[in-house]
């Protein structure tokens, strides 16, 4: 603020008691038309870089659109090899079909035109299902 300003603080938050939240607003509500004003300009001037970044961080949330879902469910037990060819041999001689055994996992991947991603594993589908609602709204 500048030093004509008749606000000397505004820094509240959660733990500011409420005595001084209710002087401060007393204080505005007693400014002239001038004082809030000047008030006015030197509380954006004040703000101006948080404010902005405020905007950009809103544009950017608002703006993030849904560009696609991968859902990968894993069936099957587990294969555990002691070498890289062994595991590729077993790779190339399952059918890539082969949904056999009990489901693992969900891996659900969300990736948004921003460049935002989220990726998410699930043991059940009803987990999965609510986390996709959560994505939806």
């Amino acid at each position: 603020m500048s030093r004509n300003s008749t606000i000397k603080s505004l820094d509240f938050d959660e733990r500011t008691p409420d005595k001084d939240f209710r002087t401060a607003i007393k204080a505005l509500e007693n400014l002239s038309a001038q004082q809030r004003e000047q008030f006015k300009r030197d509380l954006r001037a004040l703000m101006k870089k948080d404010f902005t970044k405020f905007i950009a961080k809103l544009e950017s949330a608002l703006g993030r659109q849904l560009e696609k879902i991968i859902v990968t469910p894993l069936f099957g037990n587990a294969s555990e090899f002691t070498t890289v060819e062994a595991a590729k041999r077993f790779l190339e001689s399952r059918p890539s079909s082969a949904n056999t055994g009990p489901l693992v996992k969900i891996d659900v991947l969300v990736r948004f035109n921003n460049g935002d991603h989220i990726d998410a594993s699930f043991q059940d589908p009803e987990k999965a299902q609510g986390f996709l609602d959560y994505v939806a709204k």
